[in-house]
């Protein structure tokens, strides 16, 4: 007898807006039992992937997660009805949004017998949640907070007291936008440095990061011509994991090169070289005004 299994992955969304996601975990819906089940991921190493953010907080809303998925499996509360499991997910399971957290759409496997549950189950774990049982190693979501930290430790290794020299968060307002450059530091010009990350799943995702700086250095650039005297604007990049995006990748950095405020950008096997020039170069800050 064929029946189906339901299941959705659980992401840890850290930016909404930017598309970024890791798998935090699977719900699955065995039709054949009628009971729920869930398969945490690794959340330390989500943890890991963003500074500042603490595993505890995380877990705490799985364990309220599955204390739900018990509730609901002991009581048969869940009457099934295909176009009202993803409702119920949300309302009884894990709220929406939950710390970041949240469910992607149902997706549905067909299973011979109640035998290959468990297989496909396995698999379904082999395939979202890879990384489950590996070390912790080096920050691999290349996100914007890990750009920041790989540079600021890298100040940080080579020269502590260059830090002095730095600023971090500088925020520009305009009468329309607040815009947060990560540092700022002065040579012979006024240096604004973003980090930006192009590590994203989906080239819509790409574009709109670079549609949004675009439109950011388009609102800046008045209020940089009037009240400063010369700047460069510097991103920091770190580019697609998919190879498959490089293309996107390649049209979003254009998209930002039209800017009429001019740029530069320092790839990841380029950071070590930004550095040494702040190293070399950077002065004291006299805090500018706007």
């Amino acid at each position: 007898m064929t029946v189906n299994l339901f299941y959705s992955v659980l992401k840890y969304r850290h930016g909404l807006v930017l598309g970024e996601s890791l798998n935090a975990g699977i719900l699955f819906y065995d039709l054949y039992s009628d009971k729920f089940s869930f398969e945490s991921g690794d959340l330390k190493r989500i943890s890991s992937s963003y500074p500042g953010l603490k595993a505890k907080k995380l877990s705490k809303y799985t364990e309220v997660l599955k204390e739900n998925i018990k509730k609901s499996n002991q009581s048969n509360i869940f009457k099934f009805e295909i176009d009202k499991l993803q409702e119920f997910i949300s309302k009884e399971i894990l709220y929406s949004d939950a710390a970041g957290l949240s469910f992607d759409p149902i997706e549905t496997v067909p299973v011979l017998k109640n035998n290959d549950i468990e297989k496909t189950i396995k698999y379904l774990k082999q395939l979202f949640l890879i990384d489950l049982n590996a070390p912790i190693g080096p920050k691999r979501k290349r996100n914007e907070e890990y750009i920041i930290s790989e540079v600021f430790q890298l100040l940080k290794k080579k020269s502590p007291e260059i830090l002095n020299k730095v600023e971090r968060s500088h925020k520009i307002q305009t009468p329309l936008i607040e815009f947060i450059f990560d540092f700022f530091w002065k040579s012979d010009s006024n240096h604004f440095t973003k980090a930006l990350s192009f590590d994203l799943e989906s080239h819509i995702n790409i574009q709109n990061k670079a549609l949004q700086i675009y439109g950011a250095l388009e609102q800046i650039e008045v209020t940089f011509k009037n009240q400063f005297g010369p700047f460069e604007i510097d991103f920091l990049v770190a580019k697609p994991s998919d190879k498959n995006q490089f293309k996107e990748f390649d049209k979003a950095i254009k998209i930002i090169e039209s800017s009429r405020i001019s740029s530069n950008f320092s790839f990841e096997d380029e950071w070590y070289r930004y550095v040494d020039l702040i190293i070399e170069t950077a002065d004291e800050i006299d805090h500018i005004k706007q």
